[in-house]
C-alpha cells in the first residue's frame, strides 16, 4: 500500500469556499512527481492536499527520485576535515582559505609576502621555514576547532590575547613564537581562559 502524504495549502479562508480546480493538483504532481492527489477541506477552512505516490514509489521522495526530479544536494564540506586531511602546502593554503583566513593572515603567520601565498597555493612549492609555519598555523587551528567555529579560530589568532601579554597570535607564529601560541590555544580549549 502506498503511504499517503498530507501537505496543507495555504489557500486563503475564501478559496476554501471557491470550487478548487485540478489545475493545483496537476501543478503540484509535475512539482513532487508521479502522485494522485485530491484537495480536501479541513475543519479550520483550509484545505489539505492529499498527494499518493503512484507506480512502484511507496512514498512521495522515491516517486520523485523515480522521475528524476530530485536535485542533487549541494556538497557541504567540513573545512576542519579539509585542513586535516591536507598534507602539501597547495593543499594547507586552500583549507586555510576555506576557514576564512585571507592570503594577507596566511602570508603573515609564515612571515611572508601575499604573492608567495598565491604561489604556493599555484604550485605547492615552499621554502621550508615557511612549511613549518605554515603546518603550525594549521595544527593550532585544528587545536582551536574543538570549541571554537571556522570564523572563531580566525578570529582567536587574530585577535590580542592576555595570556601573550596583548600580542596577536598570529604574528607570534609568524616570529617563530610557536610554544606560547599552542600553549594559549591549549588553555583556552581546557577553559582555563575566558
Amino acid at each position: 500500500m502506498a503511504d499517503l502524504t498530507r501537505l496543507p495549502v495555504a489557500f486563503p479562508r475564501s478559496a476554501a469556499a471557491a470550487p478548487v480546480s485540478n489545475d493545483h493538483v496537476n501543478t503540484q504532481r509535475k512539482v513532487l512527481g508521479s502522485c494522485v492527489g485530491s484537495v480536501q477541506p479541513t475543519f479550520d477552512g483550509s484545505l489539505s492536499l492529499t498527494l499518493t505516490p503512484t507506480g512502484k514509489a511507496e512514498t512521495i521522495a522515491e516517486a520523485n527520485e523515480e522521475n528524476g526530479l530530485t536535485q542533487p544536494r549541494a556538497a557541504t564540506t567540513n573545512p576542519f576535515r579539509d585542513l586535516r586531511r591536507a598534507v602539501a602546502a597547495d593543499q594547507i593554503v586552500r583549507a586555510l582559505a576555506n576557514l576564512g583566513f585571507t592570503q594577507r593572515q596566511i602570508a603573515g603567520a609564515a612571515g611572508a609576502t601575499d604573492r608567495s601565498v598565491r604561489n604556493w597555493a599555484a604550485t605547492g612549492a615552499i621554502r621550508p621555514i615557511f612549511d613549518e609555519r605554515l603546518r603550525e598555523l594549521s595544527e593550532i587551528s585544528l587545536a582551536l576547532s574543538d570549541t571554537l567555529s571556522p570564523r572563531g579560530v580566525t578570529q582567536w589568532l587574530s585577535a590580542r590575547n592576555r595570556l601573550l601579554d596583548g600580542r596577536r597570535p598570529i604574528d607570534l607564529i609568524s616570529k617563530g613564537e610557536i610554544s606560547e601560541v599552542r600553549a594559549a590555544a591549549e588553555s583556552y580549549v581546557a577553559g582555563d581562559y575566558v
